[in-house]
């Protein structure tokens, strides 16, 4: 599924085609793209010799959006994070704001919060992308209203995951890429086949957890899960109705919350920190009881990415506490995905290889803070629903993880000079961030 953002509008329209295509969710920009400096001839990286200190000292100081970005991400935090009435924002051009907006996918909490104010760039902006996220929301209903029909006249279990359940309790927002389902393999196949006869279509492969994506012109894609990587236990066990009279299933409020925290941590390392993954986490640690919580933190205790883990918690835990912003541990995170988000369209990078500028520039950011992406590394305990790698596992379990890590792993390493690049402008950027104005 290809996506294409259009400047000046923050609808976002999704493309079927044919092939299964990478989906980033804010990226990139067709049209005009965001006005920034001419990118410099990237530097030569092949030496030991080469220090941070010579990487920022052949680049220009980094583009007004981006600053402007940072700025306004820093606001929004504190803004969604108080319970006194929200600052004015600070001073930002208008790419700045679209920056920030279709990078946090926050417009619709910050729209209801009042915060961007009533004039001026900001409001403006905030009002358009509030608008758009709400068609989105409008659509990913109808989505999950089509799931309930046929969980009832199929008789069908049909569990809904992350970004769809607070839009079950009635909540406002987050804009969804896509409706995700759990469903055993039989009832996954009946939910296929039923979208199938409704026009949609199958795009690319299936995943270890998941069917091929389903998608229809005009209309949200249907991600089918057979799995949720990470929890594990009993989950159907404890999963439990949607509502009183819901025909739908949610995980139970534990399994929820730490399904999200692995999907935003470990298995996309772009999303540690976005301001729209801490509200849904926020939103779902508000529906647990004490004892839940403690079991999350438990079991994300015992991760590898621990660390992470608890950050992306505690941000989260902030927006609910009304206390004022928290710490923001993933600055560089952001910094990064603005950084590709306003350079890659100057360089002339789409299609197939944006997947793997994006995913060099993230991991590269990631290892700048001594946190390498987790490359999704809870999948690897699920068979690959490739043909000759799940014939490896029977033959070979050692060697059919080591081929997949390493594939993985080289989709990172193919554009490394550009991750590195990537990686460097957004510490400088985050460096001059107290200094700019």
């Amino acid at each position: 599924m290809r996506t294409k953002l259009m400047l000046g509008t923050p609808f976002v329209q999704v493309v079927p085609v044919r092939a299964r295509v990478w989906k980033p969710e804010f990226f990139p920009p067709t049209g005009t793209p965001i006005p920034v400096a001419r990118p410099p001839r990237a530097p030569h990286l092949s030496g030991a010799d080469v220090t941070h200190a010579s990487i920022f000292r052949s680049m220009p100081r980094t583009p007004a959006p981006i600053l402007d970005a940072l700025h306004l991400r820093a606001w929004a935090l504190s803004a969604l994070s108080s319970s006194a009435p929200a600052t004015p924002p600070p001073d930002a051009s208008l790419d700045g704001w679209s920056l920030f907006l279709r990078g946090e996918q926050c417009a619709l909490a910050l729209s209801a919060r009042g915060a961007a104010g009533r004039e001026g760039p900001g409001a403006q902006a905030v009002h358009a992308f509030a608008v758009a996220e709400s068609r989105n929301v409008l659509a990913a209903r109808g989505q999950l209203r089509r799931m309930e029909a046929l969980a009832r006249a199929q008789g069908l279990r049909i569990l809904v995951l992350k970004g769809g359940v607070p839009l079950l309790h009635g909540a406002g927002g987050p804009r969804l890429l896509d409706v995700d389902v759990l469903c055993s393999p039989a009832d996954a196949a009946a939910v296929a086949a039923a979208l199938d006869r409704a026009g949609y279509h199958g795009t690319g492969s299936a995943g270890a957890h998941r069917l091929a994506v389903r998608v229809a012109e005009n209309d949200i894609a249907m991600e089918i899960h057979t799995a949720v990587p990470g929890v594990r236990g009993p989950v159907w066990e404890r999963a439990r109705p949607a509502g009183p009279d819901s025909a739908l299933l949610v995980l139970h409020p534990a399994d929820h919350l730490l399904h999200l925290l692995l999907h935003s941590v470990v298995q996309h390392a772009d999303r540690r920190g976005r301001v729209r993954e801490l509200l849904v986490i926020a939103d779902a640690i508000g529906r647990c009881a004490p004892e839940d919580l403690a079991a999350v933190r438990e079991a994300a205790a015992r991760e590898p990415e621990a660390a992470l883990l608890a950050n992306q918690l505690s941000m989260a835990q902030a927006l609910i506490d009304g206390r004022g912003a928290p710490e923001d541990a993933f600055r560089l995170t952001a910094a990064g995905t603005y950084v590709m988000a306003a350079t890659f369209p100057r360089w002339g990078i789409r299609g197939s290889l944006l997947e793997f500028a994006w995913l060099a520039g993230i991991a590269a950011v990631a290892r700048r803070t001594g946190t390498p992406s987790g490359l999704g590394a809870h999948t690897l305990d699920l068979p690959s629903a490739w043909p000759p790698l799940a014939l490896l596992r029977r033959v070979a379990p050692p060697a059919e993880r080591a081929a997949r890590l390493l594939f993985r792993r080289g989709r990172e390493w193919i554009l490394l000079p550009v991750g590195l690049f990537i990686a460097a402008d957004a510490e400088r950027a985050v460096r001059e961030l107290p200094h700019a104005g």
